[in-house]
């Protein structure tokens, strides 16, 4: 009887959590990577340097490292559907900002907000699961949500370069199209949000009682169990060894995930860029040997004949 409960519940659960989850994941990534497409076009638009381009982009990780724990803080206190909302609906409105900036202050500035904006996000959904997920379960449910780290990578590529195709549409710069197109979606999504994530299983609609009290009783003893192993403070979960260690395995993941996806668009233009500069070098100056055999050369006076 147990058992058949434990099947129609997590079923129900898996159904309603996990689409949301992919979904909200792949609009995450692609506003991460869709900045290295508008940069084919935008550095020039906005008379950027590839340094200040840059620069403006590391700030996006400034602000989501120091905002980070405290959004998750907020999350258990206000409760996961109104914070995971406000996260999508901050940062989408700020990504659809971004199509007006003017130049590299402003849009260092507007990246900085939406890293504050966005912070919290990930690590909250994984949190989120916890309050409906047994333990043996957690593996599953987040290699599922992970699903639309490829999906975005895949269909990101060909998104961008279409929406920048755009440009002209409604007097805007493709660069402008792709930031409103992509930010967008990420509003309503958020405001649906409020309509489909419940923050607690008794609070849950779609489940049935006999369902809430067997979740609530699992999940009231795993954390029974943990506590009773140990317990620690916010200060001292920072800096156990453990967690460090696997925050730096996590810093190797992230600087290949998504270091190579900002960087690696503009290296071809850079180097087309590049070679058309040598090219035309060439054309346009004589070479060294060239100039120095005509100055070295005697200039041969006709004689008049005799």
């Amino acid at each position: 009887m147990e058992q058949s409960i434990e099947k129609s519940a997590l079923r129900k659960i898996y159904l309603r959590l996990l689409p949301f989850a992919v979904l909200s994941y792949f609009l995450a990534y692609v506003d991460r990577i869709n900045v290295s497409f508008a940069a084919l076009t935008m550095r020039e638009d906005l008379q950027m340097s590839a340094a200040a381009y840059g620069f403006a982009l590391g700030t996006f990780y400034w602000s989501y490292f120091l905002f980070e724990v405290p959004s998750n803080i907020a999350m258990e206190k206000v409760g996961a559907r109104l914070w995971i909302a406000r996260i999508m609906i901050t940062w989408g409105m700020l990504a659809c900002a971004t199509a007006y900036v003017t130049g590299a202050t402003s849009f260092g500035v507007v990246r900085f907000l939406l890293g504050a904006a966005e912070a919290g996000f990930f690590p909250g959904l994984v949190l989120y699961f916890t309050y409906w997920f047994p333990s043996y379960h957690h593996a599953r449910i987040v290699s599922g949500f992970l699903i639309g780290l490829p999906i975005a990578v895949a269909a990101g590529a060909p998104l961008s370069t279409a929406l920048l195709g755009l440009s002209g549409l409604f007097g805007l710069k493709g660069w402008q199209i792709m930031y409103l197109a992509e930010g967008i979606p990420t509003i309503l999504i958020g405001i649906v949000t409020l309509f489909v994530l419940t923050d607690r299983p008794e609070q849950a609609k779609f489940l049935t009682q006999d369902e809430k009290a067997w979740l609530g009783r699992t999940l009231t003893a795993e954390r029974r169990a943990k506590e009773e192993v140990r317990t620690f403070t916010m200060w001292e979960s920072m800096i156990d060894p453990k967690v460090l260690l696997l925050s730096v395995n996590y810093l190797g993941i992230v600087t290949a995930s998504l270091g190579m996806p900002l960087s690696m668009k503009q290296i071809p233009s850079m180097l087309l860029h590049s070679r058309r500069r040598l090219s035309s070098s060439r054309t346009t100056r004589p070479s060294k040997a060239r100039r120095f055999r005509s100055s070295s050369t005697p200039r041969r006076h006709s004689r008049p004949l005799p």
